[in-house]
């Protein structure tokens, strides 16, 4: 597990009000399965906007759908 995907474990973990051990889904589940909403993710992104410095426009939203979906997100950004 690299630094970014263990940032957004965390986040999601500590902000997601989900009832499960993050450690053991997969990158790419669909965290709705689980009960994360728009609510939920919009949330985990502005905790996700201050921990990597980053601004994340709300219309992109719904193209977050697992973890591996925003670190890839995160590491485009800090990349670009």
């Amino acid at each position: 597990m690299d630094l970014i995907e263990e940032k957004v474990r965390k986040i999601i973990s500590e902000n997601g009000d989900l009832n499960i051990d993050l450690e053991t889904v997969d990158l790419e589940t669909d965290l709705t399965q689980f009960g994360l909403n728009s609510f939920g993710f919009t949330k985990i992104l502005i905790f996700i906007e201050e921990e990597f410095k980053i601004h994340i426009d709300e219309y992109i939203i719904k193209d977050f759908d697992s973890i591996v979906s925003i670190k890839n997100f995160i590491e485009l950004i800090k990349n670009a």
